[in-house]
């Protein structure tokens, strides 16, 4: 074990404050999303993943890969809750060694806590859901992708991909965020051919992702599909009517509330199809509303952007404390994100190309994540690839001194 892997035993109080917290909080029960995710474990251990009647493929089977030894062994679920501390404990240790790339040990240690401290970490960890996870995904991304740079060994860059495939298998955004990755790395290499690295992680990872499109090929009859969550959430981001902002609204409201019963004419038509058929029924839908009402799409997309980084609004809800919580976190970390552009830009000619690829990989996450409907909890995993970039240039390209009297 070398110097730098040692000092990662500075950061074990944050697992131990992980672990303090899921234990106080994670119970045996799961509800939401999930009870999904706990269902395609068992379909798993089945010998399938989603069902032939229904073609319900609504997420990648990156997490209930991991579920799926619990629910063979009939091991309860609060155990594979347990797995989030160290996700996230893992996720930070990256994160401290990639910043050791670049910036003194007493910075990185800095950075690394500053980051394993962020409060929207913490509401998701004693869940049976995605984000600690997709921390720990990202940010092993992001190290293995700086020690490619760094090193130019092959076996970095495969396990980068490794990473990228995983993280795409976990949340089906990053599908299209490594596709347009790769597209404008593509034309970056026209100015600077260190891009070919980033174009070469991306295709690996989308040949590391073939079982699968092979199997939603043989499944579905389709190519290239991934899953049938999309229609629904672009539908929901197109929303026409004026007094909604463009947020998720639960089937059952649509039956029990008369504010947004309008849209059960659409819904009561999807019970008859399966949810492949569902799911480009409504991005026509989507894309219908989008062109007969531009205007309200823009709207949606501002109120998108308030419900990524600060949990508001919502249509036909009332103000909750929580978006306090989220305000407050998420206002230092756009702020330090939005800060750092002008001096990265002013210095681009010195700043590691490694860098400016992660930097393209949060803005398009977000970029993307704005298009259709989100809210804070789906910000969670890009954090750790956008705190880099704030990370790198007040520790690395500043130099703040006191100016001296004449």
């Amino acid at each position: 074990m070398t110097m730098k892997h040692k000092e990662i035993l500075w950061l074990l109080p944050l697992l131990t404050f992980y672990l303090i917290v899921c234990i106080a909080v994670a119970d045996d029960s799961y509800k939401g999303d999930e009870i999904r995710y706990a269902q395609y474990a068992e379909n798993l251990t089945k010998g399938f993943y989603a069902p032939k009647d229904t073609l319900y493929l609504w997420n990648g089977p990156g997490y209930p890969i991991i579920l799926a030894p619990f629910a063979a062994a009939k091991i309860p679920y609060i155990y594979a809750k347990y797995l989030n501390p160290f996700f996230l404990f893992a996720a930070m240790c990256f994160i401290y060694l990639l910043l050791r790339q670049y910036i003194t040990r007493g910075k990185a240690l800095l950075g690394a806590y500053l980051l394993g401290l962020y409060p929207p970490f913490l509401p998701q960890m004693p869940n049976l859901l995605t984000e600690s996870l997709s921390v720990f995904l990202v940010s092993g991304f992001a190290f293995f992708v700086v020690k490619h740079y760094k090193t130019s060994k092959i076996s970095f860059m495969i396990i980068a991909a490794f990473f990228a495939a995983y993280l795409m298998l976990t949340k089906i955004i990053f599908v299209y965020v490594f596709a347009l990755i790769m597209l404008t790395a593509f034309i970056f290499c026209l100015w600077n051919r260190r891009f070919v690295k980033a174009v070469l992680i991306c295709f690996l990872a989308f040949v590391f992702c073939t079982p699968y499109l092979f199997y939603t090929w043989h499944l579905t009859g389709k190519l290239f599909y991934w899953a049938n969550c999309g229609g629904i959430n672009l539908y929901w981001m197109s929303n026409p009517h004026q007094k909604e902002w463009g947020d998720y609204r639960p089937k059952l409201m649509l039956w029990k509330d008369e504010r947004v019963n309008h849209h059960l004419p659409l819904f009561e038509k999807l019970k008859t199809l399966n949810y492949v058929e569902r799911d480009e029924l409504l991005k026509q839908k989507a894309l219908e509303n989008i062109r007969q009402n531009p205007g309200k799409y823009c709207k949606n997309l501002i109120s998108n952007f308030g419900r990524l980084w600060f949990d508001y609004p919502f249509s036909y809800k009332y103000q909750r404390p929580q978006t306090l919580f989220y305000t407050f976190s998420n206002s230092f970390l756009l702020s330090a994100f939005v800060f750092c552009i002008y001096p990265i830009l002013r210095k681009i000619k010195q700043v590691d190309v490694e860098i400016i690829f992660l930097g393209l990989f949060s803005s398009i996450f977000i970029g993307l994540s704005l298009c259709v409907f989100t809210y804070s909890r789906y910000l969670v995993p890009i954090v750790p690839a956008l705190a880099i970039l704030p990370f790198y240039t007040f520790f690395g390209l500043f130099e703040i001194r006191l100016k001296e009297n004449k």
